[in-house]
């Protein structure tokens, strides 16, 4: 099981609830939202290094119902201009009418999380980043969505980009 790699939110604090599911010799990586800034080279260089060097098989992208930063766009309340903020509440934008619109509390929090994962894929996927280094290694990704405070833990299908 040591070789997964798991980008989560630091302030979810998803570390030993994700311990307790697939044991504790696995990796982490947390950026806020689990939105990580693909643009900046020798930060994802030094994951590509990563990578390889732990011998990285599956890369799971999770978000928490009750992220704060999911919560706060969902609720409207004061953003703070992070990168992450300005990426999740872009994507809740995009889909409002589509998926946000009518729905409960948590069917916005699971459908947003849920773009999220996917945007963070297709990011994620890109020839740039690390696209090439997981198709030739065969890395498999992974979307899950918990809702920590009820032990509710959900895989996502994910639209992974195969055309790079």
């Amino acid at each position: 099981m040591k070789n997964k790699l798991f980008i989560i939110c630091p302030f979810s604090q998803m570390e030993l609830y994700l311990q307790k599911k697939y044991g504790n010799e696995i990796y982490f990586i947390t950026a806020p939202a689990s939105v990580i800034q693909w643009n900046q080279k020798e930060y994802i260089d030094a994951i590509g290094d990563f990578i390889i060097r732990e011998n990285i098989r599956e890369i799971y992208l999770v978000n928490d119902t009750n992220c704060r930063f999911i919560s706060n766009i969902i609720n409207k309340k004061k953003l703070y201009g992070l990168y992450s903020e300005k990426i999740v509440e872009a994507i809740y934008i995009e889909h409002f009418f589509s998926c946000f619109k009518s729905n409960s509390l948590l069917e916005k929090k699971l459908k947003l999380a849920e773009l999220n994962i996917n945007f963070q894929i297709e990011e994620l996927m890109k020839p740039v980043v690390l696209g090439l280094q997981i198709l030739n290694n065969h890395i498999e990704l992974k979307g899950i969505i918990t809702t920590k405070n009820e032990n509710s833990y959900t895989e996502i299908n994910i639209q992974q980009l195969k055309n790079i």
